[in-house]
């Protein structure tokens, strides 16, 4: 039987009442990448808008009773004591994969599959090849959650010794939710090293040269951890973005992608103009109005909105309309109902 899942819970969503509360676990590895406990808890503070969870990591063990959701099991299960986890796995088991289909880590995920009950993919296209590899998967966007912590003022950036971002920036308030012709940084990109991300920031510094601009171009060898391999952590990075006017996506290859991540809880919710590569034409941005170009035109059109006197104007309405639109369209709470609802019993 094929449906879209939103079109299906439109039917079925009187039932979801009459049905047993699941109980649920999201789990991270203690020594994996920092950014998947964003994503894990994003997730675990929107399912606790209608059912019990828990966030563990691998020391915390599986139970019988709940569904457990594996936040980027490629990684889970390759580090530390989440390698022995893999040989006694429940029967309720999701997984949440995270890694572009021309990934090297996206090969060492597929065989981890077939343990899954479903797989949740962030990439609507990955979703999709991903159904070759198992009977049951489906897109799990990111989207907006009230009161998120994240999504929520910061206001004082977190000193770190490795970083200095300048007076302007250090002692400036937050801009979420109002004054966006006051944020200090006009420019800002965080993301891993790749060699077309080094050529693009290349192309884009001449256009770049009269503005200030934040790049935070991190080593994506190896797990990033706060007090291990880096001083950054999302705290800092989230309070950067809430004091940047334009948040820039560029693809670390040529695939185009809709780096979910980046792009809606890194930008979108920041309440930053986004501005990216082309994107995927069913990437799941659910009508937001990313401001997609060419590489060869992004720092044209990055210069237009924060030099033209009509392009200043035009980033504050447009940024406002990106949050507005993410708020009304991308609810984390209603994607995960529509997503457990179709678990099965």
């Amino acid at each position: 039987m094929a449906f879209t899942i939103s079109n299906w819970w439109t039917e079925k969503e009187g039932i979801l009442g009459h049905e047993v509360m699941k109980k649920y676990r999201v789990y991270t590895n203690s020594k994996g990448n920092y950014y998947h406990d964003e994503i894990a808890g994003l997730l675990s503070h929107a399912l606790s808008s209608f059912a019990p969870v828990e966030l563990c990591d691998e020391q915390s063990g599986f139970t019988d009773e709940d569904w457990h959701i594996i936040i980027a099991p490629h990684e889970f299960f390759a580090i530390g004591k989440g390698k022995d986890l893999i040989q006694s796995l429940p029967d309720k088991l999701i997984y949440l994969t995270t890694e572009q289909s021309h990934s090297p880590w996206f090969e060492k995920s597929l065989p981890l599959l077939r343990e899954a009950s479903v797989v949740w993919d962030l990439d609507f296209e990955t979703a999709e090849t991903l159904k070759a590899y198992h009977h049951s998967v489906y897109h799990m966007p990111l989207g907006w959650a009230q009161d998120y912590r994240h999504f929520q003022k910061i206001d004082k950036i977190p000193s770190t010794p490795a970083y200095f971002f300048g007076n302007d920036v250090s002692q400036s308030a937050s801009s979420l939710f109002s004054a966006y012709e006051q944020r200090p940084i006009d420019v800002f990109f965080i993301g891993a090293h790749t060699p077309r991300r080094e050529q693009f920031i290349a192309m884009l510094a001449e256009d770049l040269s009269d503005f200030k601009c934040c790049f935070l171009i991190q080593n994506g060898a190896r797990p990033l951890r706060p007090g291990v391999n880096t001083t950054l952590n999302s705290t800092i990075v989230c309070a950067l973005e809430q004091r940047s006017k334009i948040i820039i996506n560029l693809h670390r290859d040529e695939m185009k992608y809709f780096e979910s991540h980046r792009l809606i809880y890194h930008g979108v919710a920041q309440g930053a103009l986004v501005i990216s590569d082309l994107l995927s034409p069913q990437g799941g941005q659910e009508n937001i109005p990313i401001v997609e170009t060419l590489k060869e035109s992004m720092g044209s059109v990055i210069r237009y909105y924060l030099e033209d006197v009509r392009g200043k104007q035009k980033a504050g309405q447009l940024a406002g309309k990106q949050f507005s639109v993410m708020v009304k369209n991308r609810s984390m709470s209603n994607t995960l109902k529509e997503l457990t609802y179709a678990l099965p019993d």
